[in-house]
């Protein structure tokens, strides 16, 4: 692949009509740089002794120019002749906020405090972009070395205005036991009037077991109920709508099948508007408590929470008719309730050496109560496989974090209905085939320490979960997995569908099958992504204080540190922690996609830490 360059400076054709990576390097060269402002200002005034004034206004500005170039000579058909796009986004983010406290403590027993607030936040980003096509001169990338109709320049511009005003009151007994209530009301912009201000509150409360039994006299002394302190706390959080949904966006079209050749027409690739919005909620409730015994050498935090997402603003797929793909609407609601638990313990302590053990662990269930209108499911489309395949989607009673996928077609009594020629036939509508979130997930964190040595790791642990090989349906279309091995023949046990009479025909496995039948569809790419990882581990030496007594140092430290060392899991693919369109992917449709990926890096870090 190195000799990339035909004698006359062309570049070598080589087959599968992709551009080669080393011709890309020196012809295809994307280019982003940054220029950013940060500003800060703070005023704190104490008027009264119990009373502090704070006011802060801030401001993010930030400018990208991004620029793409694909030279004359590259295999992209719409950039033969050279292409150029280049956008310059500006994005600002300013901030106020004033707030006013007041403290007061009455008789050295109760302590009180009010924060009552205003927050502002404005955010506008503005996004050129230019793109080009048919250089001129087939040496020279630039906008300008085009002819105009060969040129197109677009604008955008987003703006969100969000003004709160808040409230926070504090009150504790002795430090023993605590009330918090908050609440905020704000109005946004990216709501239509009339329904743009929301309200949510929330109360937390707290005890501390171990302080309270000393003051009633029930307890004298730490040495085995050594901490102890429970805690509630329910929250009513609002939320706004991206902005400028609430109507429909249009776009200026030229066209020649007209009696008028131009003008404006809904902007399909936008989200088609809906002035109904309102804004969505999500009230939750938490119980926890934290025990620890025996001069604190072990410990439980428990913690159990409940929530529920009323009024989610979706987008969601809207028929072709509507003028758009998409639409906002009002209408999910998930319920997320699970436990975290984390068990830690100093098991030895001795002279010169001890042992620290942490354990968590995790369950959370998210389920889809509510979906707009009819629909019985959501599709979250960060990620689609080969074909269409599979995809993350939500469904009505069951997991957010569902996989969408294509599945064989069957009778009601769950007989394949073949095709004339004895093949399954992959049903229309796509069928619930897999739930990405996991059981439970754990960690096991270990600490040795042996005089100047340290030594710790981490067990990472997923138990459950589904992951979409993806990467292997691209194998079985190309004929390299192992699931295109068998090359015989087979008389599919179902009914021709178009006879209803059983079939007796023998087919052949062949690549044509395997490439345009079984690859299109997705339940035998779902596998379990269950693993158990050694997330990482460090050994660290300390130079001894006899040594650093002869130095101006006062501490002097080694560190080796090994990441991502062990992965043992049944999963045929390279890692089951994936997300198929890469990190940069937001949405929770991506994660549990194995879509031609590569494994996490094994490293080595090494370090050297000096204390003066």
């Amino acid at each position: 692949m190195t000799n990339y360059l035909n004698p006359n400076g062309s570049q070598r054709i080589f087959p599968g009509g992709n551009d080669n990576p080393y011709w890309t390097i020196q012809n295809k060269p994307i280019t982003s740089g940054i220029n950013r402002f940060i500003g800060i200002a703070n005023v704190n005034y104490n008027p009264f002794s119990f009373l502090n004034l704070t006011y802060r206004l801030g401001t993010d500005l930030y400018t990208e120019n991004f620029k793409a170039v694909r030279m004359p000579g590259t295999l992209e058909a719409d950039a033969l002749k050279g292409a150029i796009g280049q956008n310059t986004n500006t994005n600002q983010i300013t901030t106020s906020t004033f707030i006013a406290t007041a403290k007061k403590t009455f008789s050295d027993d109760y302590n009180f405090s009010l924060a009552i607030g205003n927050n502002i936040e404005n955010t506008r980003v503005q996004t050129l972009t230019a793109n080009a096509i048919n250089f001129i001169d087939p040496t020279f990338p630039s906008i300008n070395n085009t002819i105009a109709t060969d040129r197109s320049v677009s604008e955008t511009l987003n703006r969100r205005r969000i003004v709160g005003v808040f409230g926070d009151f504090n009150f504790d007994w002795k430090n023993i036991i605590y009330v918090n209530l908050r609440a905020r009301n704000d109005w946004t912009s990216t709501i239509p009037v009339g329904d743009n201000a929301f309200f949510y509150p929330a109360i937390s409360t707290s005890v501390v077991l171990t302080d309270l039994l000393k003051e009633l006299k029930l307890k004298s002394d730490d040495q085995i109920f050594s901490y102890g302190k429970i805690r509630a706390a329910y929250s009513n959080v609002g939320k706004d709508a991206p902005p400028h949904v609430t109507t429909t966006s249009l776009a200026a079209v030229t066209n020649t099948f007209t009696i008028n050749p131009r003008g404006f027409i809904t902007n399909a690739n936008n989200a088609f508007g809906n002035p109904q919005l309102v804004p969505e909620f999500t009230r939750a409730f938490e119980v926890g408590a934290d025990l620890r015994f025996i001069k604190n050498r072990f410990g439980i935090d428990f913690t159990y929470y409940r929530s529920k997402s009323d009024n989610q603003i979706l987008a969601t797929r809207v028929p072709p008719s509507a003028g758009a793909f998409l639409t906002y609407l009002n209408g999910g609601a998930i319920q997320n309730k699970g436990i975290e638990v984390v068990l830690n313990a100093r098991a030895i302590i001795k002279k010169d050496f001890r042992w620290t053990i942490d354990i968590n662990f995790a369950h959370n269930k998210s389920i889809v109560k509510e979906l707009p209108g009819a629909l019985d499911r959501v599709e979250l489309s960060d990620a689609w496989v080969a074909a269409n395949a599979a995809q993350g989607a939500a469904f009505l009673n069951g997991s957010l974090f569902g996989i969408n996928g294509n599945v064989w077609k069957r009778n009601a009594q769950g007989q394949l209905l073949l095709s004339n020629t004895g093949y399954p036939q992959v049903q229309t509508a796509l069928a619930n085939i897999g739930d990405r979130n996991p059981d439970f997930t754990s960690g096991i964190s270990n600490t040795f320490n042996y005089k100047n040595f340290s030594l710790s790791f981490m067990v990472d642990i997923r138990v459950g979960g589904d992951v979409f090989n993806a990467t292997e349906n691209s194998l079985v279309r190309s004929g390299l997995s192992t699931k295109t091995l068998d090359r015989g023949s087979k008389v599919f046990d179902g009914i021709i569908e178009s006879t209803g009479l059983p079939s007796a025909i023998s087919v052949p496995l062949n690549q044509n099958y395997y490439q345009t039948i079984y690859a299109n569809q997705g339940y035998d790419f779902v596998e379990n992504g269950s693993w158990y990882r050694l997330r990482y581990a460090t050994l660290t030496y300390n130079m001894p204080n006899s040594f650093l007594a002869k130095t101006k140092l006062k501490g002097l430290a080694f560190t080796v540190t090994g990441r991502n060392l062990v992965l043992i899991t049944k999963y045929s693919g390279v890692d089951p922690e994936v997300s198929g369109s890469g990190a940069g992917v937001g949405g929770s449709g991506s994660f549990g996609f194995d879509n031609l990926g590569i494994p996490a890096t094994r490293g080595v870090d090494m370090g050297l830490r000096l204390t003066f």
